[in-house]
């Protein structure tokens, strides 16, 4: 079980905002280990328990669900049908990722949306909705600047 823990935990280390959808650590997992995931429902479980660690946010429901189905598909290259019924997992403690101007904004973004994270509200479908957003806009943001440094 630890040997998946920590797979999870270092999937969202590498996350642009230290957070994803489920589905989507789901494939990092399996790529890293050459095909090889444990079953979903078991390992959102163990992560859901994982308290200290990790925080499952649920996705939200109601006339939000269309227009994030479309953003999603839209814009991360997600090769499923649907985003509905697919949790976001949020990494409670986000390694600093280096020294530097840039490293030191995409920081403090990072803690911000993690700190949202954490007070975020689950049954307000509308709160849930704009952190996903942001979590998608910052990671958008991330990926140019960092482009821009390479």
């Amino acid at each position: 079980m630890e040997h998946w823990m920590e797979g999870v935990r270092q999937v969202l280390a590498r996350a642009p905002t230290g957070t994803l959808a489920y589905s989507q650590v789901l494939q990092e997992l399996a790529r890293e280990n050459h095909g090889e995931s444990p079953d979903p429902r078991w390992l959102l479980n163990a992560v859901a328990g994982r308290k200290d660690l990790f925080r499952v946010v649920p996705f939200p429901m109601g006339p939000w669900a269309r227009w994030l189905d479309q953003v999603q598909m839209e814009g991360s290259g997600c090769n499923h049908r649907s985003v509905r019924d697919d949790p976001w997992i949020l990494l409670l403690r986000i390694p600093e990722t280096g020294i530097g101007p840039a490293e030191s904004v995409l920081d403090r973004l990072r803690r911000g949306l993690r700190e949202w994270g954490r007070a975020l509200d689950e049954g307000s479908p509308v709160a849930v909705a704009r952190w996903i957003r942001a979590n998608r806009e910052a990671a958008r943001a991330w990926k140019a600047i960092m482009s821009r440094r390479a």
